[in-house]
């Protein structure tokens, strides 16, 4: 994992449907790993990460989306409660590029140490 996102972590896959993942065991300072492999190439639809707080308090948090096969980091953020991420297979116009059928991480983490469960919705 990227420098500032190992240690302990809560780690999950979320198939490359549109669905809905609930971490389970992600607080404080534990790292939230979403492990995906993406689909098909689409040349139109872009998918779209979001996710926020889940019967917790919202809190400042950092995420990194890296590729899986070498940690190469392709999207970063920082300093919101919520996560927004808009992803294309194989299209550059809608945000970072992702190969497709390739596996990639999503690390999500509090940066105060604060904070609890969050949900993460995967939109195709």
């Amino acid at each position: 994992m990227p420098p500032g996102f190992e240690g302990p972590a809560v780690v999950q896959t979320m198939p490359w449907v549109s669905n809905r993942l609930l971490s389970s065991g992600f607080s404080g300072t534990v790292v939230w790993q979403i492990h995906f492999i993406t689909g098909a190439p689409s040349a139109t639809a872009p998918a779209r990460f979001a996710g926020a707080e889940y019967n917790s308090q919202p809190v400042p948090r950092q995420w990194v989306l890296v590729r899986a096969s070498d940690g190469a980091v392709l999207a970063s953020g920082q300093d919101s409660p919520t996560i927004t991420l808009w992803v294309s297979v194989v299209n550059p116009i809608y945000g970072p590029t992702l190969e497709a059928n390739t596996a990639y991480v999503l690390c999500v983490k509090n940066q105060n140490g604060d904070g609890g469960e969050m949900f993460m919705d995967l939109v195709l």
